[in-house]
């Protein structure tokens, strides 16, 4: 399954908005089989292409520490990314689906995070089905459904507006504080917020257009 998500990286993932966060994903799968590992990578002209990591005889102390700590603070998850991983795919049932879920849950992963992997994995399969002739290839998310988890409320209080209020204004960039009074006053996602551009924005009747999410 490593090979097939890490092609999925190289053709897919590379054309999506949230870019930026799915290679850290698939690598979890690639370190494990082991695969080089895959980097985003943005052009001079905005183009994004995925490449491979360089591969390090000794890997940087720091970096060491951090894959040590996840594998301890997540250890049936590190064990079931392992086994997926080096799994032939035509061998990937519902049920190995089902336990990786499951073991993310019992490692304190929040449920956004184990969506996002099953979006992937579900993704993933679709594409090589449909787009790379694999008709033979039964999805192993097909029949599944991943539970809603419902709204997610978040309280900002006076106290820490205050605080970041401060914090930006001791920033170089005066944008930063815009951004973050046009986000607070429009709870406007991420991806909303980056894409908005001078044309969109009305100064005279304070009105901002809101155009593509990531």
């Amino acid at each position: 399954m490593a090979q097939m998500v890490g092609e999925y990286a190289v053709q897919i993932t590379r054309q999506k908005l949230g870019a930026q966060q799915e290679p850290s994903t698939i690598n979890r799968f690639l370190r494990t089989a082991p695969l080089p590992e895959l980097r985003l990578v943005k052009g001079d002209k905005g183009a994004v292409t995925i490449e491979k990591r360089q591969r390090l005889n000794v890997l940087p102390q720091a970096f060491t520490n951090r894959l040590q700590a996840i594998r301890e603070r997540q250890p049936r998850t590190t064990a079931e990314f392992s086994i997926l991983a080096n799994l032939p795919i035509r061998g990937i049932g519902p049920h190995h689906i089902k336990s990786l879920l499951a073991a993310m849950r019992d490692d304190g992963l929040t449920d956004s995070t184990r969506q996002k992997l099953y979006a992937l994995i579900r993704h993933a399969f679709t594409t090589a089905i449909g787009c790379w002739d694999w008709p033979e290839l039964v999805n192993p998310c097909k029949n599944e459904r991943f539970p809603n988890t419902g709204y997610k409320h978040v309280v900002v209080t006076d106290a820490q507006i205050v605080m970041l209020r401060d914090a930006l204004a001791e920033r170089s960039q005066p944008a930063y504080a815009v951004m973050f009074e046009h986000a607070l006053v429009t709870a406007l996602r991420t991806g909303s917020l980056l894409s908005l551009l001078r044309q969109h924005v009305d100064l005279q009747h304070a009105r901002a257009g809101c155009h593509r999410s990531s």
